[in-house]
This record gives C-alpha cells, structure tokens and sequence, in this order.
C-alpha cells in the first residue's frame, strides 16, 4: 500500500515540475511578437494533440510515449487522453477567444494555481470534495487571486470573481478536464463582467 502512496505522490510532483513549465506559454505570448508567437504556439500544440492521440491508436508509437512520459501519468492517461494535451487545447482557444491581456493573465492562473492546489491538497488537505480538498481549492482561490490582481495591478477586489470562477471550474467533478475549463472560465469571467 505504501509503495502505491509514494508512487502516486512521486508522479503529482513529476506532473506539477513539469506543468510548471506551461508558464512558458503565456510568458512568450507575453513577451514575443503575437505573430511570431502564434506562428509557433499553434503548430507545437496542433502536432502535440496529434501524437498523443495517435500514441492511442498506434501501439508502437504508444509504447515510446509511454517509456518517455511514465513518471508523468496518471493511471486514467495510459488509455486516454494526457491532460497536457488539455492543457494545450485550453491554452489554444483560450488564446483565440480572450483578449491578449485577458488570456495571459488566464493561463498564467491555470499554470500557478494548479500547482499550488495540488500541493497544499496533498500537504494539507483534510476535507473532500470528490477527488480535491477544500485546502487545495482555498490555495487556489487565494493565489489565483493575487495573481490576477498583480497582473492586472489595480482594484484588487475586481479580480475575486474571476479568481473564483477559475477555482470552481478547478474543483468542480465534470466530465471536461480542468485544463481545458480553467483558463476559460477565468477569460469568459472577465468578459462577461468587465
């Protein structure tokens, strides 16, 4: 049983070092000229998609993506789809439907608060709600809305609501993986109240 727990911690570290690393995404849409940037993002992504459906449905193809990604998975994923793959595919229309500050600032949360979600659940997390902790959601909620109002730096309780919506599409059970409905729910918040 043991070995099991440590195993499964060990991968949500791998997993949240590595969804570190989606930072990168809205710091080139950032920071990089919007056509270059969309000129790279898209592709990468588009290619990105493709191989991990097809890793699916092609077995020798399967069999490398697995050798390379095991620490990263989730039990679910060997089957299914990765949740990068939703996490690119929430970036990418995040991306297309939201204004430009709207949608770094959304994808920015997504990368962040995600993390520390996972990692005050696990360290703290006493109190269910499905698979997530009240304790993982609070630091969601909390840092999601520090870094809406850093970003954004300016009328500090405007930017709650948009934190919260971020934090209930994060812990709500729905069929749609929170990669994909997280940056979206921030960037719909923010347009529709805004």
């Amino acid at each position: 049983m043991y070995n099991v727990q440590s195993r499964i911690a060990a991968v949500e570290y791998w997993r949240k070092a590595f969804h570190l690393c989606g930072l990168c995404i809205p710091l080139a849409y950032m920071y990089l000229p919007e056509n270059i940037f969309l000129r790279l993002f898209f592709p990468m992504a588009a290619a990105f998609i493709i191989i991990d459906l097809a890793r699916l449905r092609i077995k020798w193809l399967g069999r490398i993506y697995l050798r390379v990604a095991k620490n990263l998975l989730r039990d679910r994923e060997y089957s299914g789809p990765a949740a990068s793959l939703y996490y690119l595919a929430g970036s990418g229309l995040t991306i297309i439907l939201f204004p430009k500050q709207i949608a770094i600032a959304a994808l920015a949360v997504q990368t962040l608060s995600d993390t520390v979600a996972a990692l005050a659940g696990q360290r703290l997390g006493r109190h269910k709600i499905g698979n997530k902790t009240v304790e993982g959601s609070a630091a969601f909620l909390i840092s999601a809305w520090i870094i809406l109002a850093v970003y954004f730096g300016r009328e500090p309780l405007k930017h709650f609501i948009p934190a919260l919506a971020g934090t209930l599409a994060e812990l709500f059970p729905i069929p749609i993986d929170d990669n994909l409905t997280v940056p979206l729910a921030i960037g719909l918040s923010y347009v529709i109240l805004f």
